[in-house]
């Protein structure tokens, strides 16, 4: 079954490719996923690419060049060239309905973002066991 995320993924990386991973829930839609990766990168220049995972699976990696040149964020606004262009589903501005929680692993550079703060913290894709809050 192919993912809704698809659009997202750059076929040329690996999931095993991203260091930081976007971790959200099964009811997340291909607008919210956009908005939450679009706060990350804006956030974080140094961001490189993101593994997105539901459930503890990484279904595949969204390049930071690919999603920048599809969401047109080149003169910093988002504008939805491909994805969710004209849907009206948006607004302008930073998002105010959700905050993302930064996890980091204390044994090696794996990162990981989550919208939910309530569920217990992830394990480090490398083995090293639970990552902290890496505010």
């Amino acid at each position: 079954m192919k993912s809704p995320f698809s659009p997202l993924f750059d076929s040329r990386l690996a999931t095993s490719h991203a260091v930081t991973s976007l971790d959200i829930e099964e009811t997340a839609d291909l607008s919210q996923v956009t908005t939450f990766l679009l706060a990350i990168f804006q956030a974080d220049p140094h961001t490189g690419d993101i593994a997105l995972c539901v459930g503890g699976e990484r279904l595949g990696v969204v390049g930071r060049a690919r999603f920048e040149a599809i969401t047109d964020t080149s003169h910093g606004a988002h504008r939805g060239v491909e994805i969710g262009a004209g849907d009206g589903a948006t607004l302008p501005g930073a998002p105010t309905c959700f905050t993302l929680i930064r996890l980091t692993c204390g044994s090696c550079p794996q990162i990981v973002f989550r919208v939910a703060g309530d569920e217990p913290p992830p394990v480090c894709p490398e083995g090293h066991g639970p990552m902290a809050d890496g505010a």
